[in-house]
């Protein structure tokens, strides 16, 4: 569970909330050196302030294979080549765009709270499957049952908390 709401952390920080965030171009992959790989194995993110993010390759030689792939990115921002250094201003959200985020958003979480149903699923099978071995009483399988819903109510909750904050972060003008 704790794996689901990581990934889902990792999700929502990928979501543009109309401020510069590294997560937002870390995993677009760059063709450098033969191979594909992500922009933070070729370059050193920087966020100098709110709307910028700064991407300085440790190669020159990388540059326009880096911008090349923040075009095919499509991530709705336009490198700017100054010199050694590719600089991406980071729009501000249109309320259409705000919207379309927040649907993303919730897609995201409905996911990880799928995964999380899942997981309970499987957990109550084992414990009726050890239950009908008779290795264990009916007060241990319930007490079982019990601990087993507490943790996936904590793990819903801990996932709606992060849906809450970043609701709240994409709502804000």
């Amino acid at each position: 569970m704790q794996s689901a709401i990581t990934s889902l952390k990792e999700e929502l920080a990928k979501i543009r909330a109309g401020q510069a965030s590294p997560e937002l171009i870390e995993q677009v992959s760059v063709e450098a050196y033969e191979t594909k790989m992500p922009v933070s194995h070729v370059a050193t993110i920087s966020i100098p302030d709110a709307r910028t993010i700064v991407i300085q390759p440790w190669d020159d030689s990388t540059v326009k294979a880096i911008e090349k792939a923040l075009l095919a990115a499509d991530i709705g921002m336009m490198p700017v080549v100054d010199g050694k250094i590719i600089r991406l201003s980071v729009p501000s959200l249109t309320t259409e765009l705000r919207e379309q985020y927040i649907k993303e958003m919730k897609e995201e979480v409905e996911n990880s709270k799928i995964v999380i149903r899942g997981i309970r699923h499987k957990m109550i099978d084992g414990i009726d499957a050890t239950s009908k071995d008779g290795g264990v009483s009916e007060d241990d399988v319930k007490r079982m049952k019990d601990e087993m819903e507490k943790e996936v109510k904590k793990a819903m909750d801990s996932i709606e908390q992060l849906a809450e904050a970043k609701e709240k972060t994409l709502m804000t003008v």
